[in-house]
């Protein structure tokens, strides 16, 4: 049997390992997975979009690591996942969502509760999603600790999928 990877092991999460405990889109492969190799500083209680700063692979050169946005070159139905970790910190929320062409199309996610011992737990969030030409694709990020906050720098990714036109 197959080991999945952890964030106990700080091995990042990507869609791939989503779809194979799934038992998911046989045949599909990431067509991006970027991630942070560094940690990223949030300011307290202002909304910023996570910039992965590493290029795995991004078969259409579609992610652009400085405005941390995807732009859609090939039309069709995507797979999104997001997997973030946050540094410590016992104050506050945490928040993620995805944002599709200018629009929310999941309402903020909350990571953690205020003073959850979970503050360091990663979270994931996923979005399916149609794109046309030109669309774009974001990852947005808030906390409320009452500081600026960085990432964690092990388990920081986003994976697309391109499922099919």
């Amino acid at each position: 049997m197959a080991t999945i990877p952890t964030a106990t092991t700080g091995t990042k999460l990507t869609a791939a390992h989503y779809l194979f405990m799934l038992g998911g889109a046989a045949g599909r492969k990431p067509c991006l997975i970027v991630h942070r190799s560094t940690t990223q500083s949030f300011t307290d209680s202002v909304e910023a979009t996570v910039l992965y700063n590493t290029v795995d692979r991004d078969l259409d050169g579609a992610y652009a690591t400085g405005t941390g946005i995807f732009t859609c070159v090939t039309p069709g139905d995507y797979l999104f996942v997001a997997c973030h970790q946050w540094a410590a910190s016992g104050a506050g929320g945490r928040f993620l969502h995805i944002v599709s062409t200018g629009t929310i199309t999941d309402a903020y996610t909350p990571l953690y509760t205020v003073g959850s011992p979970l503050t360091t737990a990663p979270c994931n969030l996923t979005l399916q999603t149609r794109l046309a030409a030109g669309n774009t694709v974001q990852v947005k990020a808030y906390q409320s600790s009452g500081v600026a906050l960085n990432t964690a720098t092990t388990i920081v990714t986003l994976t697309g999928i391109f499922l099919g036109a």
